[in-house]
């Protein structure tokens, strides 16, 4: 094997298989970080409700005590 095929085999084989590993990782990066965002929102959507739950609560609670 002569240098001339190895560097077309590089060229037309190591070349897609190192974008391909590196788009993995930065999609896996990205899956990661999103499954976090989205921790974080629950949490946040959560504490919300729970927020209006109780606001709702204490203006219904003072409607009742106006009657």
């Amino acid at each position: 094997m002569d240098v001339n095929s190895l560097s077309t085999i590089i060229s037309n084989i190591g070349v897609p298989c190192a974008c391909l590993i590196a788009t993995f990782y930065l999609w896996q990066k990205e899956t990661d970080a999103h499954k976090e965002e989205m921790k974080n929102m629950t949490d946040a959507l959560n504490n919300n409700t729970q927020a209006l739950t109780k606001l709702t609560d204490h203006i219904t609670g003072s409607e009742k005590n106006d009657d």
